[in-house]
């Protein structure tokens, strides 16, 4: 359909639309056609680039790769959440957030005016100024399955930072991944996990752990498509 679209288009070149020509099968352009790569052949230096490769990179494991992982990160890659107090899992302080969210708008918005030149002409800071995260603060939550990589276990410290300066407990953390990995999405108590992210943030607690959390929270990894983490990757050739 989208061809077709392109083929009645005014606004488009002779050139493009000669590429995109209806073939002898109906709409079907000649890389549709069935059989046309039959004499189709790559180059040495092509396949030795990775050119036509059919096998998936997630699946290419390098062969000297060994699983170092510890007992406690392996559980929890497999999505294992250990024995908690179910009853303060759900429980958070109501005043956590206080003078924290929502934000004071007044306060935004003299922020901003502050920022206007004499025109009131908005100038924006530097990116150098703006809340940014390094490649180790976001690489705990990636998971490159082709090389065997996957996220650091969530442990003693993070809990530990988490705990001296938010009042989330590790129950909150326990029962916050035991329903994201266990319940429908509409039976999951969002409010609590969302204030949970935005009280670390607000109170200091280290990118680094944030993310980590984000990771452990959703799963580590084991949901796959439900859990949050890093895939975005990139072959140097491509």
């Amino acid at each position: 359909m989208a061809l077709a679209v392109f083929r009645r288009s005014t606004q488009l070149g002779q050139r493009f639309v000669r590429a995109f020509a209806a073939a002898p099968e109906g709409d079907l352009v000649p890389c549709q056609l069935s059989g046309h790569l039959d004499d189709f052949k790559l180059s040495d230096t092509e396949s030795a680039a990775g050119h036509g490769k059919v096998t998936p990179w997630h699946y290419t494991v390098p062969s000297d790769w060994r699983d170092t992982r510890t007992a406690l990160n392996k559980a929890q890659h497999r999505g294992e959440t250990p024995d908690y107090d179910k009853n303060k899992g759900v429980q958070r302080n109501s005043d956590r957030l206080n003078g924290l969210w929502p934000l004071d708008k007044d306060a935004y918005h003299e922020k901003v005016n502050s920022m206007k030149d004499e025109d009131g002409v908005l100038i924006p800071p530097h990116c150098k100024e703006l809340p940014a995260m390094s490649y180790k603060d976001t690489l705990v939550n990636y998971h490159f399955d082709y090389l065997g990589l996957k996220s650091p276990p969530f442990g003693e410290a993070e809990f530990s930072e988490i705990e001296s300066k938010t009042t989330i407990t590790r129950d909150n953390i326990h029962h916050a991944r035991h329903e994201w990995i266990n319940l429908d999405v509409d039976m999951i108590d969002m409010d609590a996990t969302v204030y949970d992210l935005i009280e670390m943030y607000k109170k200091g607690v280290s990118y680094r752990t944030i993310n980590l959390w984000l990771d452990y929270m959703t799963g580590s990894g084991s949901l796959y498509k439900d859990s949050i983490r890093n895939l975005n990757w990139t072959r140097i050739d491509s």
